[in-house]
């Protein structure tokens, strides 16, 4: 009965999880997006929910410590806040939608214990759901347009709304890096990627790029039994662009060369790139005590003179939410993880993923918020949590036996 509950809720996890990954790619399609909106909305709650039983079901693995503590209530002061304030505003159902986004942050906290196996088996099954869908998408454009994809002709267009289906690439390299499995999988899963957000002309996949390439080479250097496959993947990479190069000629080139450009723009609104002038404006604006204790989940903002739910920087977007409190929540794993990068390899896999992920998110909030179903709100918190909790390798060890707590995970 146990092990039919366990498949039967890695199931209802992995489909709530596709739910939220496949909302930004519905609201394209205006006659449906309104209704998938709601049942995102409604599986949101339901995911809650499932998440409260779940904690409650594994009472044994439960682990309370202070960062824990102050995460649930300052979560639920959040909240708290966040209803006052719906109730003064009109289009209550959207603003409700809106703080739905951000149930990720306790769904996080329920799931904490989730086995790391569950989510690799969750960003495996997106590459092919991926791949599919944007293969439909680019054999309907008929051929790509490199002049029009240059103005950024694909922007808002169909395939703009499919790229984000691919958000999980990066997590799903790091894991299978670590674990020397599935690389070859995980590396077509980020040229998919690559490839879409190329085609849009989407300036930050470069920087991403290079980011998830710095981690590769910390993973590299912390664990010395990886440097042979980290010298394959870079060879896999130069194979990879050399194909793609003589395969596109000097479309490929002409596209990499705008996206360079665009990155090193610089101005004063976010056509520019310039998404710090956003987040410096609001704190300008902002009152001490906005600043320290946040506007809540529905909290918006005029950085750049109109309104807006989020701040596009990722760190002041936590301020913006939940002030130096939320923002200190974030913060301190991930000082925690560079730390731990000493000892890493006495860790398990689940907690070198989350190290290695949160070194990972540390640049990428810089340029780049979670404001959105998408569950890389929720994959952040997860690893937020477990590297705050003080379980190791070798506890896992004495408590499982060495067998045992390998096969979970692999």
């Amino acid at each position: 009965m146990i092990k039919k509950f366990k498949i039967l809720y890695s199931y209802i996890i992995l489909f709530c999880l596709l739910i939220f990954s496949l909302e930004y790619t519905s609201q394209f399609y205006m006659s449906i997006a309104k209704a998938c909106r709601f049942f995102t909305a409604f599986i949101a709650i339901f995911f809650v929910i499932f998440g409260l039983y779940y904690w409650q079901y594994n009472k044994k693995n439960r682990t309370l410590n202070v960062y824990n503590i102050f995460y649930i209530n300052i979560y639920l002061g959040i909240l708290f806040h966040s209803i006052i304030i719906l109730f003064s505003r009109d289009h209550k159902i959207f603003y409700l939608g809106i703080i739905l986004i951000y149930s990720q942050i306790i769904s996080a906290f329920f799931f904490m214990n989730l086995e790391i196996k569950i989510l690799e088996r969750f960003l495996k099954i997106m590459f092919p759901i991926s791949f599919i869908g944007i293969l439909f998408v680019i054999l309907s454009m008929g051929k790509i347009d490199i002049n029009y994809a240059l103005k950024r002709g694909y922007q808002y267009k169909e395939i703009f709304y499919y790229a984000p289906l691919c958000w999980g690439s990066s997590a799903f390299l790091i894991l299978s890096f670590l674990k020397n499995k599935n690389i070859v999988y995980a590396l077509c899963y980020f040229s998919l990627n690559l490839l879409v957000n190329t085609i849009i002309v989407k300036r930050l996949i470069f920087f991403e790029s290079f980011v998830l390439f710095i981690v590769i080479c910390l993973i590299s250097v912390f664990l010395k039994n990886r440097r042979k496959v980290f010298f394959k993947v870079v060879f896999i990479c130069i194979i990879l662009f050399l194909i793609a190069t003589i395969l596109f000629k000097d479309k490929l080139l002409i596209l990499i060369e705008s996206i360079l450009t665009r990155l090193l723009e610089s101005g004063k609104d976010l056509e520019h790139f310039n998404r710090n002038v956003e987040s410096i404006t609001y704190f300008k604006t902002a009152s001490i005590l906005e600043i320290f204790l946040g506007k809540s989940f529905i909290g918006v903002h005029y950085g750049l003179g109109e309104e807006s739910l989020a701040l596009h920087n990722g760190w002041g977007n936590f301020v913006l939410k939940g002030g130096v409190p939320l923002f200190l929540l974030a913060f301190i794993p991930i000082i925690k993880s560079i730390f731990l990068l000493l000892k890493v390899k006495k860790l398990s896999y689940k907690k070198q993923f989350c190290i290695f992920y949160l070194i990972y998110s540390f640049p990428m909030f810089f340029l780049s918020n979670t404001h959105s179903f998408i569950p890389r709100m929720f994959l952040f918190w997860y690893c937020c949590l477990n590297i705050m909790n003080k379980e190791n390798y070798s506890n896992e060890r004495r408590k499982y036996g060495s067998k045992k707590i390998m096969d979970n995970f692999r």
